[in-house]
């Protein structure tokens, strides 16, 4: 029989066959529900991925190709604008006044464009594409056509940039760099390959002196042969190289790695607070930086400096291979990162929404990871109540930041970081560890009780941002399978008696996101068919670009999973959850 919105009302509460029990070293359980119904969804979504050209395969170079990949001029036009209205408030890579005109003159005659400017262009809407198209997304396989549009056009980028002469490295060759790889971080492209990328950028920054302070080098270099750095190019070289820094030590904390710049000397400055209409290339000074409480395009990077060198420590001590941080220096740490949460601005412009909230999320990553090993000690002393407080609060935070972003409509921290993931684990564990564990004869940890009354508003909201996720690009699914299980997980602990009911409904849950996937296929993969015709010219089909899904399946259209789930009573069989299925908490939280 089923209750509300088809879920299925709780049956007997004994185990049925195949349905496997596992439990953690202390004690805790967790369960990921096998249901029969899942497996053969999981294994249809399996089968639809189709296999796209290879790393190795060529794809087309010529200055054509990519006037040719550029869609419409009106979505050109909405997709720039959702780049230069947000990302473009805190990885500063263009001057805008500049871009808009060159803009402007390259829509007149495109074939007459440069073909750098072309590539730039290319990849801000590779960038942006699967944030405007999330509302009709569709699939191909567990990609969606929107990513696998914005994969060729990277790809045919890269190739383009690879091609070109190597000798003399310009503006332009750095712009393009830093859009390709913040346009593969948007669309989860080789996640595991970003430390090394940004490592491989930071070096080709650093080899053309871009952590160098120009102004300096003027000066040492005043010689009527030496042709100075214009006050223009100062401010840009600031800009870039704030840019690549802050996505390498992100890409480094990320990946549990040393940042490349932690033994670095450079007197490279931060960006001026400024306006980008202050300034022109025709410049022979700068103007006078405006007050921190005066927002401006270029506020992010020129407060994100003022705690570089702590956030930059504290990354090499994370993930360093020294001991544990003695608790003195945690608490030391501690107060500084509050200092600097506390000194960011609180703006009121609408437009520097994602620089404020930016500012205070990777200060708030921080600490989680700060407090995290004190948080995790097993001696139930005291002294660490603090640390496991701010565990759990930075870990709600966290997601509490993400939301007011998500909740506007902007999704792009969400796809850009991987906070929401690693907070919605931090809160499950927190929470479970707060339970007495008689095993060890414990006592439970009532400061983390009294913190909050109920962790499950804010997994169900990191719930839905990685739904959200999901819908854009396809990425996330594991995730999405782990926050049910945890969700689940603590339901049961809330209501023992409804344990049944709370594995099947997490079982519902994730047979409906992956049908969800299933039903938005596409008949054809757009982007791999282009990208196999090497040798011919390249024009977006007005069905990709438009609202056109090419199944008949409209944008909301989806399967019922209700359908697959219709008899909880059955037997269950086996489920492989990507390997992720027989992981206890202490698997969850070390992911």
């Amino acid at each position: 029989m089923k209750g509300k919105k088809g879920i299925p009302e709780p049956i007997q509460k004994t185990p049925q066959p195949g349905c496997t029990l596992k439990k953690s070293a202390s004690g805790n359980l967790s369960m990921i529900v096998q249901h029969q119904g899942l497996a053969p969804v999981q294994r249809d979504l399996k089968n639809t991925k189709i296999k796209g050209p290879g790393q190795e395969d060529s794809l087309p170079t010529n200055d054509k190709t990519l006037i040719n990949l550029l869609p419409q001029k009106n979505i050109a036009d909405q997709l720039v604008q959702i780049y230069v209205d947000n990302l473009e408030t805190i990885y500063r890579v263009l001057h805008l006044p500049s871009f808009w005109e060159e803009y402007s003159k390259f829509w007149n005659a495109p074939q007459e464009g440069r073909p750098a400017f072309a590539a730039l262009l290319l990849l801000i809407l590779a960038t942006t594409y699967c944030v405007k198209e999330r509302n009709s997304s569709m699939f191909r396989g567990d990609s969606s056509v929107g990513r696998e549009t914005a994969i060729m056009w990277i790809r045919t980028c890269d190739s383009w940039l690879q091609s070109q002469s190597q000798k003399h490295t310009n503006m332009a060759v750095f712009q393009i760099h830093c859009l390709s790889f913040i346009a593969k971080q948007m669309n989860s492209i080789k996640r595991k390959r970003t430390w090394t990328s940004a490592g491989n950028l930071m070096r080709l920054a650093i080899s053309n002196g871009l952590h160098r302070d120009a102004h300096i080098i003027n000066l040492r270099h005043a010689t009527p042969s030496h042709k100075k750095v214009s006050a223009f190019d100062q401010e840009m070289r600031r800009r870039i190289w704030s840019t690549i820094s802050e996505l390498e030590l992100q890409a480094a904390f990320d990946r549990g790695m040393p940042a490349t710049l932690r033994d670095l000397i450079e007197d490279c400055g931060p960006p001026l607070n400024i306006d980008d209409k202050e300034f022109d290339p025709s410049a022979e000074q700068l103007p006078g930086p405006k007050p921190v409480s005066q927002y401006t395009r270029s506020s992010f990077q020129h407060l994100s400096r003022s705690s570089w060198s702590t956030r930059l420590e504290l990354v090499s001590v994370i993930n360093g291979p020294q001991p544990q941080m003695a608790y003195e220096d945690v608490l030391l740490y501690d107060k500084k990162i509050m200092q600097y949460l506390d000194e960011i601005p609180h703006w009121t412009d609408q437009e520097s929404l994602v620089s404020r909230l930016l500012l205070q999320l990777q200060l708030q990553v921080l600490l989680l990871f700060l407090h995290r090993p004190y948080a995790r000690e097993e001696e139930r002393s005291s002294r660490y109540d603090y640390s496991a407080i701010m565990h759990l609060r930075s870990a709600m935070n966290i997601l509490d930041l993400h939301h007011q972003l998500t909740s506007t409509g902007n999704n792009f921290l969400c796809l850009f970081r991987t906070d929401v993931f690693s907070a919605a684990l931090s809160i499950c564990y927190n929470y479970t560890a707060s339970e007495p564990n008689p095993d060890q004869n414990l006592p439970s940890r009532s400061s983390i009780k009294q913190l909050s009354s109920d962790p499950l508003p804010y997994l169900e909201k990191a719930l839905n941002m990685i739904g959200d996720k999901i819908m854009c690009i396809g990425i996330g699914l594991q995730e999405y399978y782990c926050v049910c299980a945890i969700i689940g997980l603590l339901k049961k602990k809330q209501s023992p008696e409804n344990s049944r009911y709370e594995e099947q409904k997490a079982a519902y849950r994730v047979t409906q996101m992956t049908q969800k996937v299933l039903s938005l296929q596409d008949n054809y993969s757009a982007a791999a068919t282009l990208a196999s015709l090497p040798n011919m010219p390249i024009s977006a089909p007005t069905g990709l670009l438009g609202n056109g899904n090419g199944n008949g399946i409209g944008s909301s259209g989806h399967m019922d999973g209700t359908d697959m789930l219709e008899d909880f009573g059955q037997d269950l069989e086996g489920l492989d959850l990507t390997n992720i299925a027989g992981w206890d908490l202490e698997a969850f939280w070390n992911f």
